[in-house]
């Protein structure tokens, strides 16, 4: 994970990333504090980009990703800052030499074979290990609860409405291409368990559908955030899309935040990964803290009125009566108390801050988005959860006038050692 924010006024965005990255494998997983993930998108135009999350698109490197874009983008301009990330998005979602063929497959069999062990299965030994609860349970058993377990999650699949320009003949494709690699996911997955000729056909499909819905997983997205000015605009502009990889020469991606300052809005200061030590700072209260709020005031409520209820000389119909009057009236009051406590944190918290930030100057734009960063950072020094937040924190601004400026840079060389490769950057 990582820790990133945009911080934007009408002179500039401020950009700042942290440098941690979390790297997993059979030897277990270990952090490192040297990753970059805040880049220049063009050397002409004031635009800037950062990448959270997974760290790579289908196998290949963000910062590769990033660069041969750029090359490829050259000298180019284009009128809104939302052209840019689509000419980025544009240029991964057709066919391209950054991802072979090989690669596009691995991307496809590790997705499904991550959801038929991480979902489905452990979705079937859930409730194989609650019928054990109750009673023995026979393989015949087992195999009604495995077929009706793909019969759910293939119905939700099919329930999704398909990506722009996929349709079901995307889905016969990926079928087509890779039936026998599919079906050795399936067996290694599935193992011992008897699948009927209709589940093996509904989770062929499954695989197919995995990178054609309007359906993303929880985690293993990758975040790309473009920021900046556009030819034609005067102030700044955010745009963020959740990416999830590569099949069939196709990009699965989706628009997450599409933020601009204009005349009527002054400032905007957004998120991006882990971002719980932002809304603290921004709204006061922790948002974690004020969803327990409101579920612990459900519970009460959903209790309080059979128990209130149960205390009345009243007859058992007239109890009854009571109770649905009472479950009726308290259903409100968890989404009034929530909506009360976000409407004191908007007047007392979040407007003044953003008040400020709309005259703060660059200098300042860059200080407070470091500053945040470290508050993630800081926090999780401090508290026994992993380290996914820390190193070094590259901070840039982005203004009209003065283009991408880094405030602060790590190099993991001595540029003072490569004046080559700095004056053949510069040029």
């Amino acid at each position: 994970m990582t820790a990133e924010i945009a911080v934007l006024n009408r002179q500039g965005v401020a950009l700042a990333a942290d440098s941690a990255v979390t790297v997993s494998g059979a030897a277990g997983t270990k952090v490192y504090n040297s990753a970059n993930k805040l880049f220049v998108l063009s050397k002409v135009a004031p635009v800037g980009v950062m990448v959270y999350g997974n760290g790579q698109l289908t196998g290949v490197p963000w910062e590769t990703v990033i660069k041969v874009y750029r090359g490829r983008l050259g000298a180019r301009r284009f009128p809104h800052l939302a052209d840019y990330a689509s000419d980025l998005l544009g240029f991964l979602d057709k066919r391209n030499d950054l991802f072979p063929r090989q690669q596009q497959e691995m991307e496809l069999l590790s997705t499904f074979s991550d959801y038929c062990t991480n979902v489905i299965l452990t979705e079937l030994d859930t409730q194989v290990a609650q019928h054990l609860t109750r009673s023995p349970i026979s393989r015949t058993q087992v195999g009604v609860i495995t077929d009706n377990t793909i019969v759910s999650h293939a119905r939700a699949w099919n329930k999704r409405k398909y990506l722009p320009e996929r349709t079901n003949s995307h889905v016969r494709r990926v079928m087509s291409r890779w039936s026998s690699e599919i079906d050795a996911v399936i067996r290694d997955v599935f193992k011992q368990l008897s699948l009927t000729a209709i589940s093996r056909n509904r989770l062929h499909r499954l695989a197919g559908l995995l990178f054609a819905k309007d359906r993303f997983p929880e985690g293993g997205l990758s975040g790309l955030v473009v920021a900046g000015f556009g030819e034609q605009e005067h102030f700044p502009a955010v745009v963020s899309y959740g990416v999830e990889g590569v099949v069939l020469e196709r990009l699965k991606y989706r628009l997450e935040v599409q933020s601009a300052i204009d005349h009527h809005r002054s400032a905007a200061i957004i998120p991006f990964a882990q971002r719980e030590m932002v809304s603290l700072f921004m709204e006061g209260i922790d948002p974690g803290l004020l969803e327990t709020m409101r579920t612990a005031l459900e519970t009460v409520i959903t209790d309080l009125p059979s128990m209130i209820a149960g205390g009345l000389a009243l007859s058992a119909a007239n109890k009854a009566a009571v109770t649905r009057q009472l479950a009726a009236a308290g259903k409100v009051l968890p989404k009034t108390l929530t909506e009360a406590l976000r409407q004191d944190s908007r007047v007392r918290y979040v407007n003044p801050i953003v008040a400020t930030v709309a005259s703060l100057p660059k200098e300042e734009l860059a200080t407070m988005a470091e500053t945040l960063v470290n508050l993630t950072s800081f926090k999780r020094r401090l508290t026994p959860e992993r380290e996914t937040v820390g190193g070094p924190i590259d901070v840039a601004v982005i203004s009209k006038g003065d283009g991408f400026v880094w405030m602060k840079r790590k190099h993991y060389f001595d540029p003072g050692l490569n004046q080559r490769f700095m004056a053949q950057y510069g040029r």
